[in-house]
């Protein structure tokens, strides 16, 4: 029921189900196709996976991923039809991702949305893509390998297969050919955390276990941008033996939503003594300000970020004795 949970998680799901049609699910063709990132040099939204997304609305590209798949249902058929019980044990890798991952064609789609009236379920499957996805890319895998065992039984000759393997090989390198440039992991998410961070958490090793409070709160969303170049859900916790009241935890908790709009109306307001019994009520011992956190946008920047304000609330509550 939190705010996050109802404003994204059916945008994600909807975003999810944009590619639930054969010739994507044939390729693993995911939502992160359509996936937009905010660029720190552009000041802007672009794609995250433009390179990717050249690459594969060539007609050739899509052909030899199509072929591929071909591959991996003959396997399969080849694993049916010779009644291979060791293979066959691998083919709900194929079969139940590939079911799920249909969710806009039917009649996968009716199975799909039925299970959506279901609260779990509908929560779990806000990006199946990514919950599915590497198990129908192990599935599929399997059984194209089978089949090319099965292929390359059939030719014999040294010489055909020594071309089917060239040819193979062409194929691969063909199909993934941005991989081979680097483009494995997006440029976007390739970043040198500062080490002030490090020294944060080195820190924060000798203090006693008590609630860190992150600043600024500008925002319900979990969803950060830093200007040193990260973006995403937040990582501070991940160096930290205290428990972190992070945005990103809103969504997990009753008590930690309410935390955030109870802290960020007295502060916004700068109640001074409210903002420091909302602290003391929520048992924060600490208070962690990242002034690198920015908005995607920049009107108005430090305004929403309320930097100056939150400096001289902060200034106030030390020079009390309160903080």
């Amino acid at each position: 029921e939190s705010k996050q949970n109802r404003i994204f998680s059916q945008e994600y799901r909807l975003r999810n189900q944009q590619n639930g049609y054969i010739q994507d699910v044939a390729i693993t063709k995911g939502f992160y196709f359509q996936w937009s990132a905010y660029s720190f040099e552009k000041n802007k939204f672009e794609y995250l996976m433009p390179e990717w997304r050249e690459h594969i609305s060539n007609p050739l590209v899509q052909s030899i991923g199509y072929i591929f798949f071909g591959f991996s249902l003959g396997g399969l058929f080849l694993a049916f039809k010779r009644r291979q019980k060791t293979l066959l044990s691998f083919a709900p890798f194929v079969i139940i991702p590939f079911i799920f991952l249909m969710n806009h064609t039917p009649p996968f789609s009716w199975l799909y949305n039925y299970l959506l009236n279901f609260s779990l379920f509908e929560e779990a499957v806000r990006f199946i893509f990514t919950k599915l996805s590497i198990l129908l890319v192990f599935g599929y895998t399997v059984f194209l390998s089978y089949f090319l065992l099965w292929l390359f039984d059939a030719v014999k000759s040294r010489k055909r297969s020594l071309i089917l393997s060239t040819l193979y090989l062409l194929l691969i390198i063909t199909y993934a050919f941005p991989l081979f440039r680097g483009h494995l992991i997006s440029d976007k998410f390739k970043v040198k955390v500062p080490d002030q961070y490090f020294q944060l958490w080195n820190y924060m090793k000798t203090q006693p276990n008590e609630t860190v409070l992150t600043l600024p709160l500008h925002t319900f969303s979990g969803w950060q941008y830093y200007k040193w170049g990260y973006q995403g859900s937040g990582f501070i916790w991940f160096g930290m033996k205290q428990p972190v009241l992070d945005r990103d935890s809103d969504r997990l908790s009753i008590a930690n939503e309410q935390a955030f709009r109870e802290l960020q109306y007295t502060l916004y307001s700068q109640r001074l003594e409210q903002f420091d019994k909302t602290l003391k009520k929520f048992g924060v011992g600490y208070i962690v300000w990242d002034t690198s956190a920015i908005t995607p946008s920049e009107k108005n920047r430090n305004q929403i970020l309320y930097q100056r304000e939150t400096e001289a609330v902060l200034a106030k509550l030390v020079n009390a004795g309160l903080l």
